[in-house]
C-alpha cells in the first residue's frame, strides 16, 4: 500500500477537499453572478481552472478566447475579497492582461489563472458586464 505522502497531487487535493467538508468530495462549489445578476451555483472538480468551471461545467457566457493561456483578458472576473486573499499573487503576465481588461477592480483575476481548491469552497465570482478581446 502507498502512504498518503506518495499520492499524486490531484488525489491529495481531493482528500483535502473531502476533509474540508466541501459540497462533494473532490469538488468545489462556486457561485457565479452573471452579467444579468443571476446567481448560478457550479460544482467543479478540485484542480480545474475557474475559467473551465464557468465555461465547461456551468455553461456560462465567458469567452476565454485564448483557451486559458493567459494571452487575453476575456475570462476576467471579480472575486469576493475573502477568497481573493486566499490566492497566490497574480503573475506579471496576468497583471499585464488585466491592465487590458475593461474596468478592472482590486479583486480582478483572470479565471484561467485560478485553480480550484478546497479553500475556495463557496467563492462568489462576478462576471463583468464588458469584456475586451485582444486576440480578434
Amino acid at each position: 500500500t502507498r502512504r498518503v505522502s506518495h499520492l499524486g497531487m490531484r488525489t491529495r487535493q481531493m482528500l483535502q477537499s473531502a476533509a474540508a467538508g466541501s459540497a462533494t468530495p473532490g469538488k468545489v462549489k462556486v457561485i457565479f453572478v452573471t452579467q444579468k445578476g443571476d446567481r448560478v451555483p457550479v460544482v467543479a472538480p478540485v484542480g480545474m481552472s475557474l475559467m473551465e468551471a464557468a465555461r465547461d461545467v456551468g455553461k456560462l457566457d465567458i469567452e476565454a478566447a485564448c483557451d486559458g493561456t493567459c494571452a487575453c483578458s476575456t475570462c476576467h472576473v471579480y472575486l469576493s475579497k475573502e477568497h481573493f486573499e486566499k490566492l497566490k499573487e497574480a503573475s506579471e503576465d496576468e497583471l499585464d492582461m488585466l491592465d487590458l481588461a475593461p474596468k478592472p477592480m482590486p479583486t480582478s483575476r483572470l479565471a484561467c489563472q485560478v485553480t480550484l481548491s478546497a479553500d475556495l469552497e463557496g467563492m462568489e465570482v462576478t462576471l463583468p458586464a464588458e469584456q475586451s478581446n485582444q486576440l480578434s
